[in-house]
């Protein structure tokens, strides 16, 4: 019933779940009081199991942390576009397209 009848999120759930732990064991490692990028960490997350999920993972020479962020700044350049934010950056446009070379 957890898996909503989905074969595919179970076959995927102990991927799942090795991330998340991974996650909070770094977090528990960190010194007391230093504070953490909670929600560049959980976005790091759902889209490391996205890709997991929808690619079937990532072999061992991908770089999850540049998948990310390469993820981040296509889907800021084209929501800006799309809801015509402001531009702070000079650049935007160019490190999209960089992102997805």
């Amino acid at each position: 019933m957890v898996f909503a009848g989905r074969a595919a999120h179970e076959r995927h759930f102990a991927d799942f779940t090795e991330e998340a732990v991974l996650l909070a064991d770094r977090l528990a490692a960190q010194p007391e009081g230093e504070p953490a990028e909670l929600q560049q960490e959980l976005a790091a997350l759902s889209l490391r199991m996205i890709c997991g999920f929808a690619l079937g993972g990532a072999d061992a020479g991908t770089d999850a942390a540049r998948v990310v962020a390469a993820f981040e700044e296509v889907l800021t350049e084209h929501l800006g576009r799309l809801y015509g934010v402001p531009r702070t950056d000079p650049r935007p446009a160019a490190r999209a397209d960089e992102a997805l070379g």
